[in-house]
This record gives C-alpha cells, structure tokens and sequence, in this order.
C-alpha cells in the first residue's frame, strides 16, 4: 500500500470534501475491523460497494498501522490478503516455553 503518510495525502481531501461523510466511513470501517475475532478473516467486497473500495481499503491500512505501533510484536494484528480482497486477524503468538532472560543468569 504505502506509507501512512502517503496514505493520509490521499484521504486527506476526501476528508476536506465532506467531513461528517468521511468520518460516519472511517468510523464504520474501524468498527468493523475492530470486531473481526481472533483467527477469522473478512472479505472487504461483502463491507462496501465497489465504489468505495479503495477508501475502505486506504483506511483500513492507516488503521492496522495505528494498531501495529501500539502492540508487542507477539500481540494479535490484522493483515491483508496478498489480493487485498480479505483481512484476517492473527492470533497472538504464545510461546511454548518461556526462557529466562540471558541476563538474569549473571552473578
């Protein structure tokens, strides 16, 4: 996709066009990617028309963004399929065996 930068460039004007329309949309889509359970995946063309597909997919990515600098690199996360036709939410990754720190072993 690009950047989140590159990203906001885009809806950025879309934004500035109609606020209240663009938010009820960013609002929608956030709401349904934040309830997609552990392990499941949405198809994005059963969440919006194809004309608004690619905003849904642009505000999608600035929102896996936002959560991905927010969470431990073995937390749960979303993610597009290599077609950008479905998101799948990730289980978090537990270890089998949690070691000690190498450190905690010094005297």
């Amino acid at each position: 996709m690009g950047t989140y930068q590159e990203i906001l460039d885009e809806v950025l004007p879309l934004f500035r066009q109609d606020p209240e329309r663009f938010m009820r949309f960013y609002h929608a889509v956030n709401n349904i990617l934040a309830t997609i359970p552990e392990g499941k995946s949405i198809l994005i063309a059963e969440h919006c028309k194809p004309a608004s597909h690619d905003l849904f997919i642009k505000i999608a990515s600035m929102y896996i963004i936002e959560e991905t600098t927010r969470k431990d690199v073995l937390d749960d996360f979303l993610e597009f399929s290599d077609d950008y036709s479905s998101i799948r939410h990730v289980p978090k990754l537990v270890p089998a065996h949690v070691r000690p720190h190498f450190y905690s072993n010094r005297r």
